[in-house]
């Protein structure tokens, strides 16, 4: 794959991964119009799905689809950084232990930022 430019859309939508990520993991907080990003979106029983969360997910699908990604055309990095990235996302939002852990430490909080901001400047910056 070849290195190219980040584009306006990437950044905006970057933008907004950013803030929904600090709010998943408690490091921050985004209001707009009363409705905060780490406010439930849906429940599920015991399992909570934030309005944060879906808005990194959304932004990711949307990197993927915009930038011409393909499993196929990725090295074992790539991918591995991808799937680990979706993995650390979706775990430490739905699994009720690794959430709190998340939430109550800091540093473990910006490690997991750090991570899932990898894995969109990967799809947003590369193609």
């Amino acid at each position: 794959m070849a290195r190219r430019k980040l584009d306006a859309l990437d950044s905006a939508v970057g933008t907004g991964y950013a803030w929904a990520s600090a709010a998943t993991t408690g490091i921050g907080n985004v209001s707009l119009f009363g409705i905060g990003l780490k406010d439930t979106l849906v429940n599920f029983g015991a399992t909570e799905v934030s309005i944060g969360f879906v808005v990194a997910v959304s932004a990711l699908l949307f990197a993927w689809a915009t930038n011409d990604h393909d499993f196929g055309d990725m090295d074992q990095r790539q991918v591995l950084l991808v799937v680990g990235g979706l993995f650390v996302l979706t775990f430490t939002n739905f699994v009720p232990g690794a959430y709190e852990a998340v939430t109550n430490s800091q540093i473990l909080a910006v490690i997991v930022v750090t991570v899932e901001a990898s894995v969109y400047g990967y799809l947003a910056w590369w193609a």
